[in-house]
């Protein structure tokens, strides 16, 4: 599975779907690219993959069996979260579970 390539054509599904992978470095290496779509790092993005990105990081949170994959995501929503990356609407559900979040990640 080439995750780069995947990230590149801005390919969310294919992305989400890598994180449901056998292999855990893929499924980790696919939450890192979700991310960095998501915060509109590196490729030239446009806003709706950028958030797309977002919503399948709160979906890898939400429904994920993989426990590592669940605290990337969390982590990752926090830090989303913080520096006002979120879609608004994304924004406001996860205002309502950053206490959680944060209980996670102490």
């Amino acid at each position: 599975m080439d995750l780069i390539k995947l990230q590149q054509k801005g390919d969310i599904k294919g992305l989400e779907k890598a994180l449901k992978d056998k292999d855990p470095w893929v499924r980790e290496m696919a939450m890192k690219s979700l991310v960095i779509t998501a915060g509109g790092r590196g490729l030239n993005q446009s806003r709706m993959v950028r958030e797309q990105a977002c919503w399948a990081i709160s979906r890898a949170f939400q429904e994920s069996k993989d426990a590592r994959v669940r605290i990337e995501a969390a982590q990752y929503l926090s830090l989303l979260y913080k520096s006002e990356a979120l879609p608004q609407d994304l924004k406001k559900a996860v205002s309502k579970i950053m206490p959680k979040l944060e209980k996670m990640l102490d």
